[in-house]
């Protein structure tokens, strides 16, 4: 069988010297994304190719990956395999941002993810999701989660088939993505009434103006325009201190103050 005329990288060894990140990467990552990736290629390995364009000695694609084999190696002086392009300068520019391109990517279907999320085995870590991360991104599948606590709680009527239906959809018997949306609609339906639902854990901050918004965003990794991060990712960046009796210009002692890592005289990250 002959391979598909629509491939264009050729698979090569080279050494990590002759890889030269892109200058002009727009493309930025948080401390708790970074964390993610380091962890999962701790867990698994490098499982795709950087993208290196040969006539540039340009990296294409895997700045991050790459950023965190040179902390796992030690170094620079390493060997690995890259899938190799031939891309004129302003054709690499573009792939670089496209690559990344979120227009250009697919959308998770959430009732086969509430499939796997009803697998035992598969864990939300694996997955780089934090139960407060996967609420953020899916609130129907938490809200799912929480009906399941709110009619345990409740202590249903045996025999109820709706309550049969959320058990073995929680359980994982019911693999049936019909089966899987009927119950998570019970659920919803059961649980938006009950006091153990509640989902009011949100912290707005406010800054002057837009553009100390994506200031802010900018230097801690996230890309501009980002309305809403996670506690997860906004830990890493933050110390809380507490203010003490005469410090200078403080009305209050024992209110907290958000210290960010430019006031602690800490870089700012990659």
């Amino acid at each position: 069988m002959s391979r598909t005329t629509h491939q264009t990288f050729k698979t090569r060894t080279i050494h990590r010297g002759e890889i030269t990140p892109a200058p002009y990467n727009p493309r930025a990552i948080s401390p708790y994304s970074r964390s993610l990736l380091k962890d999962k290629i701790e867990d698994v390995g490098l499982v795709e190719p950087l993208v290196w364009n040969e006539m540039t000695g340009n990296l294409v694609s895997g700045h991050q990956r790459l950023s965190i084999l040179d902390e796992m190696e030690g170094g620079t002086d390493y060997d690995l395999d890259v899938a190799v392009v031939a891309l004129e300068p302003a054709r690499e520019k573009e792939l670089v941002v496209f690559m990344n391109n979120q227009n250009a990517q697919g959308i998770f279907d959430e009732d086969l993810l509430a499939s796997l999320l009803a697998d035992s085995a598969v864990t939300l870590e694996g997955m780089g999701y934090t139960d407060t991360t996967l609420q953020m991104d899916f609130p129907d599948l938490v809200i799912a989660g929480a009906a399941d606590q709110a009619l345990e709680a409740a202590g249903s009527e045996q025999g109820d088939p709706l309550v049969e239906q959320q058990e073995q959809a929680s359980s994982g018997i019911a693999t049936d993505i019909d089966a899987i949306k009927a119950a998570r609609k019970a659920g919803k339906e059961a649980a938006q009434d009950s006091p153990e639902f509640e989902t009011e854990y949100f912290l707005v901050v406010a800054f002057r103006s837009e553009k100390d918004r994506n200031k802010f965003l900018k230097a801690n990794g996230f890309m501009t325009g980002v309305t809403h991060i996670s506690g997860d990712e906004l830990e890493p960046l933050v110390k809380q201190t507490w203010r003490t009796p005469g410090d200078e210009g403080e009305a209050e002692a024992g209110t907290p103050r958000v210290v960010t890592p430019a006031d602690a005289g800490e870089a700012d990250p990659d």
